[in-house]
């Protein structure tokens, strides 16, 4: 595991399903997570968790935070208005390493319809991610 413990996620009701999985695999990696919501399928306003999980950054109750929503760009957009936030959208482990080491990323925006039924690819991006 990483020097990171503390992660808030986020998601849509497009990205809900994902977001479980990737929470269900973080807590069995043992990261302290703080779900921002959505909370089921109900059609929600994506900048909503987008505001909460940069909040959550922003204070400094999480380190780095995971946004999902239908492409990721929505969810990434807004919390990108935060100054300190810097939200990158990943379809590929190489562009999350490259997000951390070169951008400095503190954001990871998924896009449920992009990465689809793929769940190992949601984990093997998360993991290079967080690794960084």
């Amino acid at each position: 595991m990483s020097s990171i413990l503390n992660i808030a996620i986020g998601s849509t009701h497009i990205g809900y399903e994902l977001k479980l999985v990737v929470i269900d695999y973080l807590n069995s990696k043992g990261y302290k997570i703080t779900d921002c919501g959505c909370f089921s399928k109900a059609n929600i306003d994506y900048s909503e968790y987008a505001n909460s999980v940069a909040k959550e950054i922003l204070s400094e109750r999480s380190e780095v935070g995971i946004l999902i929503c239908t492409s990721g760009t929505g969810a990434a957009a807004v919390a990108n208005c935060h100054d300190g936030i810097r939200a990158v959208i990943c379809g590929s482990e190489n562009k999350a390493e490259i997000a951390r080491k070169q951008d400095d990323a503190n954001v990871l925006s998924l896009g449920a319809k992009t990465i689809g039924d793929d769940m190992d690819l949601a984990k093997l991006i998360v993991d290079k991610f967080l690794s960084i």
